[in-house]
Formats: structure tokens, C-alpha cells, sequence
């Protein structure tokens, strides 16, 4: 979970329930935070153990893209969700120029530093990446029951690879200049999308 986001709403009063399918995220978590606002467990979000309504926000962060598939994940957000509760999620953003690139990277690339890296003695990372375009957010949340209302560019990192590792100043400064898009038709130079859903 993120802590930041967690600390902004002990702060304001809030009860919070946070899950994490990490058990060394939940320890990390309780450990940072004793709060009796706050209720940490162990949980899979395609899956967890609450009944139908029970919450008013749901935020997840980083989640969606590393699933299998995210429709599970997203009935069960809609499931959780009371009538007029809101969902905050987070995409990456397929269209953006700085993953435009880094796939054109890897299927220039791809192959032979995987060959290189199994030469080596190396295994390649398991995990996968999902990346969506505006539109299939809007279908994705129609189909679990959600309304789109608002869908904002994040994470304006336009600096492309290598350069945003030579350059980490420069890229983080023109990432912030360019924040201002977070809702202008050129938000689709944003890296993710921060999505506010509600049910109704």
C-alpha cells in the first residue's frame, strides 16, 4: 500500500483497511503505522473477504497491471464499493512516449539480452505488464459496473531511455513543468492515468 496515501488519511480521521497479497508489506506496514484507524491484513484482490458494500473509497495503486487479467479485480472493487462510492486506480499508460519507446526497445533487444542473460546464468524476470489505453479503461469499468469520472495524466516522464538515467534532475524537473497536462487533451504524454470511478 502506498504509505504516503495512508498517512494523509489517518491524518484526516479516516478508517482505513489496507491489503497487500505481500505478508512482508502487511509487517512493513504495522511497523510504520500503529493507528487504531487502521486495519492491515493480508488479502488477494481478487478475492477478499468483505462483504458486498462494505466501503465508501477503495484506492489501488500499481495492481491492475501485474494481474493475469483485471476483470476479477475490478467486479470485485465494484462489489466492495457502497452506491455512490469512489475507486481511485491507477494505469499505465500505453500510449505515452517513454513506454512507446521502451517496447520498441524491447523487441529490438529483447531477445538477445535474454539469451545473454540465460548464457549467464541468469533468469528473466516472471513478472508481466498490462499496459491500456483510455479506451479500454472506459470498457473495462463499464463492464464491471463503474462510471468514469474523472481520468487524469500522471507521471509526465517524458525523457526517454537512456536518458532519463543520465539525466535524473533534468527528467523529474521536466516531468514537473509538464504536470500542468494532468487534464488537457495532451495528458496522454503521461507515463500512467489516475482514474476516479464511481458507482452508482
Amino acid at each position: 500500500p502506498p504509505f504516503f496515501i495512508m498517512e494523509e488519511l489517518l491524518n484526516k480521521g479516516a478508517m482505513v483497511t489496507a491489503v497487500d497479497i505481500a505478508p512482508g508489506m502487511i509487517e512493513l506496514l504495522k511497523k510504520r503505522f500503529s493507528h487504531p484507524n487502521l486495519h492491515a491484513q493480508i488479502g488477494d484482490i481478487e478475492h477478499l473477504r468483505f462483504r458486498d458494500a462494505a466501503f465508501d473509497r477503495i484506492t489501488a495503486l500499481g495492481v491492475l497491471e501485474y494481474l493475469a487479467g483485471d476483470e476479477t479485480a475490478l467486479h470485485e472493487i465494484s462489489r466492495l464499493l457502497r452506491p455512490g462510492g469512489e475507486a481511485i486506480i491507477s494505469f499505465p499508460n500505453r500510449m505515452s512516449p517513454w513506454r512507446s519507446w521502451n517496447r520498441l526497445l524491447l523487441r529490438v533487444f529483447g531477445l538477445p539480452w535474454r539469451a545473454l542473460g540465460r548464457m549467464l546464468g541468469r533468469t528473466p524476470h516472471p513478472v508481466s505488464h498490462r499496459e491500456y489505453s483510455q479506451r479500454m479503461i472506459y470498457t473495462i469499468a463499464q463492464n464491471a459496473g463503474l462510471n468514469v469520472g474523472e481520468l487524469i495524466g500522471y507521471n509526465f516522464k517524458i525523457t526517454l531511455f537512456p536518458f532519463d538515467r543520465l539525466f535524473p534532475v533534468l527528467t523529474c524537473a521536466l516531468a514537473d513543468i509538464l504536470k500542468k497536462l494532468e487534464s488537457s487533451p495532451l495528458k496522454w504524454l503521461a507515463t500512467a492515468y489516475l482514474v476516479r470511478m464511481r458507482k452508482e
